[in-house]
């Protein structure tokens, strides 16, 4: 199994979860393997739900 950190950045009206990698808009390569990990995401809900077992949600303090 392989673990990355996404961030939330949108749901659209038809049910998509948005996704953006925190290590740019171009992504990027963990340190310890060759896979590129893409900018952006569009998942549906059963994919995000599939890939993704663990979610922690923040405020952002200034809204």
């Amino acid at each position: 199994m392989s673990t990355h950190v996404y961030v939330v950045t949108d749901v659209t009206e038809d049910g998509h979860v948005v996704l953006q990698n925190p290590w740019g808009p171009d992504g990027g390569f963990q340190s310890d393997d060759d896979v590129h990990k893409p900018g952006e995401l569009v998942l549906t809900e059963e994919e995000y739900r599939e890939r993704f077992q663990n979610v922690t949600i923040t405020e952002d303090p200034e809204s």
